[in-house]
């Protein structure tokens, strides 16, 4: 099981990954093969779902895909990194924008790294 270790070197609860993306075939998807692994998976389908779980969760780790309608990967992306609260949490964008420039933009709105999905 993965455990989330504490600054004192404490063990507590499994790491909890937020899955973002309005797809539900990838949401589903990704949540097996994490599920597997022993993490705690959290799903939302669009930017604003996503900043509301983050609210009410302690989150380790967002997986955020870049096109959704409305709000996208970007701007949630910046969303996130406006709240203090928030701005600790890695986010990795899991997207099939994967030119070179479509990379730079996602870590340039604070991405912390970007996965390229077929």
């Amino acid at each position: 099981m993965k455990m989330r270790v504490t600054l004192d070197g404490e063990r507590s609860l499994p790491a909890q990954i937020l899955v973002v993306d309005d797809d539900i075939n990838t949401l589903n998807a990704l949540q097996r093969l994490l599920q597997r692994e022993s993490y705690e998976i959290l799903l939302a389908q669009s930017g604003p779902e996503a900043l509301n779980i983050l609210q009410k969760n302690d989150v380790d780790v967002v997986l955020c895909d870049r096109r959704m309608p409305g709000m996208d990967g970007i701007e949630t992306i910046w969303r996130i990194r406006e709240r203090k609260e928030l701005r600790h949490i890695p986010i990795i964008m899991v997207t099939g924008m994967d030119t070179p420039d479509d990379i730079a933009n996602g870590l340039d709105a604070g991405a912390t790294d970007y996965i390229a999905k077929p």
